[in-house]
């Protein structure tokens, strides 16, 4: 499952009249698609438009369909514009290992080193949090967080299209890796 953070009357954070909704909803369901369409990994989106979706929807479509995993994308904000960086969540109580071997904190890590890498950006490695989408879900499950729109570089990037492509091509890439390393027999 690919999960466009926020969405409809919830835009998440903004700089200008960049919206994270936005930003979001493009690296996932405009360029991952191009990536995602033509290979063997089946995708579900949770939103395929601007609309809001309750936390616990989210949560729970992975689970629904019948999902081997959980990325849910978005853009960070902080007090201070010198943060910056690519952080990667997930949640303790989810982290459990799959029959595969597949657990939340080894997705996160490909993950956070490929978009780091791709962007480069500071990996700042993966952090725990109890946010609903990786807490509840029942599936190896990830929050990424490409960069900070309160920092002027990581800004530049996160606005532009290019960036946006290369953060979708990152998340296929890992995608990809995880499910070479960890075959799900599907």
């Amino acid at each position: 499952v690919l999960d466009a953070g926020h969405g409809g009357i919830d835009p998440g954070t903004s700089r200008g009249s960049v919206m994270e909704k936005t930003v979001n909803f493009n690296v996932i369901n405009r360029y991952a698609e191009e990536y995602f369409k033509d290979s063997e990994i089946k995708v579900y989106y949770t939103r395929t438009t601007d609309t809001k979706i309750s936390l616990d929807n989210r949560a729970a479509f992975a689970s629904k369909v019948g999902a081997d995993l959980f990325i849910s994308f978005h853009v960070n904000a902080h007090s201070s514009s010198s943060v910056g960086g690519t952080y990667v969540y997930y949640s303790t109580a989810n982290n459990g290992k799959t029959a595969t071997g597949l657990s939340s904190s080894l997705l996160a890590t490909e993950i956070g080193t490929r978009l780091s890498n791709a962007w480069g950006t500071r990996n700042r490695g993966n952090a725990t949090a109890k946010f609903i989408v990786v807490h509840n879900n029942t599936v190896p499950a990830v929050l990424v967080e490409c960069g900070f729109i309160t920092n002027d570089k990581d800004f530049a990037k996160i606005k532009d299209p290019s960036y946006q492509k290369k953060a979708a091509k990152a998340l296929y890439e890992a995608v990809e890796a995880i499910f070479e390393q960890y075959p799900t027999g599907r």
